[in-house]
């Protein structure tokens, strides 16, 4: 019966892991960040190396964080 318990506190911490994470996103407000770089890159657009630029700034924000 010990090996059912382990296996069963096993397969809880991924979920908890998941919960955690989301409630962190929320948490920090990422959308609310995230819509002014949205409203900054087409600006930027006829810039392309400023334009390059910031889109790799949020996509290595959004693997940071995520």
């Amino acid at each position: 019966m010990s090996f059912l318990q382990d296996a069963r506190r096993v397969e809880r911490r991924p979920v908890a892991k998941q919960g955690d994470e989301q409630l962190k996103s929320f948490a920090s407000g990422r959308s609310s960040y995230e819509r002014p770089m949205i409203g900054i890159i087409p600006a930027a657009l006829p810039f392309p190396p400023l334009a390059s630029l910031l889109v790799r700034s949020v996509d290595l924000g959004r693997f940071a964080i995520g």
